[in-house]
């Protein structure tokens, strides 16, 4: 009987992490590269969406993170997500890319075009990764990103499945895609809505180590046609909870190079539990078991908790694949079932993550 056939190509796997300890536990459960921000001395807290508390905190704990990745022939990838938006910025940001190259980074994620030719001027031997926030779309737009000076290039969440083959296909550079985790319910550019003054957020309501998600505020819904008839309370901006692992095998004959891993501000168990669980997969679909690989899913949704099991969430299979929230499936777009998704609902109802006033 002849050997199954092996995936000729299995796509290197990109884990988040904030802090040294992270790093050593993703690296252990099986990342093949890993990725996160550095705090910039003096902009703490411009982040598109992040605040300094999902970065690493010194550029010394950062040469620890390289030094320990490389050691296991691991790369690093540093974050440069901030918009180039003043001119005040740039002696603190060519300084802060300086330090960032000099401690080991292997390759920068670039989110903005005018940060990117102050990142070619001061680091121009660095490889480059165009971010999500450069909402590359289609091949047009990895096309131009590779001649702007990208290597490599994140496809924006809302690519839709069947057009990735072909954008890897004519694309000229490496070409990742998100497989797990949450995101922005709407095209992941830059988001003005999250800096709105809500009152909300002043009494710490739906905070999470310091970064606060107005987004997953439950607002009042009326009918348009008559104001006064409420239709209820609802998330109805909440970011999407996805998962890809249904996909997993179709995903590696798209040929895409990576797998990006979202959770850069989660906790630890969070991000080398679900590094762990795509390590796993993705070596059993490598040896050509993809019939054992599909009969094992099943186990994984019923005993897979993407957060610590010390915190009262519920399984993979209720989390996604009962919501109908499954990652590159025809009902991606669909609303939740429940009113809460399990990200609002852990903010809500879990004291150990929810900042109180």
């Amino acid at each position: 009987m002849a050997d199954p056939p092996h995936f000729t190509a299995i796509p290197q796997i990109l884990s988040p992490t904030k802090a040294y300890t992270g790093a050593v536990k993703v690296i252990e459960a099986g990342a093949d590269e890993i990725y996160c921000g550095v705090r910039t001395p003096g902009l703490e807290e411009f982040e598109l969406y992040r605040g300094a508390s999902t970065d690493i905190q010194t550029y010394d704990e950062f040469r620890r993170v390289t030094e320990h990745a490389h050691k296991h022939g691991v790369e690093v990838f540093v974050t440069i997500n901030q918009p180039f938006i003043i001119d005040s910025m740039e002696d603190t940001m060519a300084k802060h890319i300086r330090n960032c190259v000099e401690a080991g980074a292997d390759s920068l994620i670039v989110g903005d075009l005018g940060m990117l030719q102050l990142v070619k001027k001061v680091a121009p031997d660095t490889k480059l990764c165009a971010s999500t926030y450069l909402a590359a779309m289609n091949r047009e737009s990895v096309d131009f990103l590779r001649r702007a000076g990208f290597s490599r290039v994140v496809l924006e969440r809302h690519v839709p499945f069947e057009q990735i083959p072909e954008i890897v296909g004519d694309s000229g550079v490496e070409v990742e895609v998100f497989v797990h985790g949450s995101g922005c319910s709407n095209v992941n550019v830059n988001c003005y809505f999250y800096h709105y003054k809500f009152p909300a957020m002043d009494q710490g309501y739906l905070t999470i180590d310091g970064v606060k998600f107005p987004c997953s505020l439950p607002y009042e819904v009326y009918d348009r046609g008559d104001e006064g008839a409420k239709l209820g309370t609802f998330p109805i901006v909440d970011a999407y909870t996805f998962c890809s692992l249904c996909k997993l095998p179709d995903l590696i004959r798209t040929g895409v190079y990576g797998l990006k891993i979202e959770g850069r501000g989660i906790n630890e168990e969070y991000q080398a539990s679900t590094t762990r669980l795509y390590r796993e997969s993705l070596d059993m679909l490598q040896r050509g078991d993809e019939e054992s690989f599909i009969e094992k899913l099943e186990s994984i949704k019923d005993t897979f908790v993407p957060l610590p099991q010390t915190l009262p969430l519920t399984n993979l299979r209720e989390l996604c694949c009962e919501q109908e929230r499954c990652y590159y499936a025809p009902a991606f777009h669909a609303p939740y079932k429940e009113r809460l998704n399990w990200q609002t609902w852990t903010k809500l109802q879990c004291k150990l993550l929810v900042v109180q006033p």
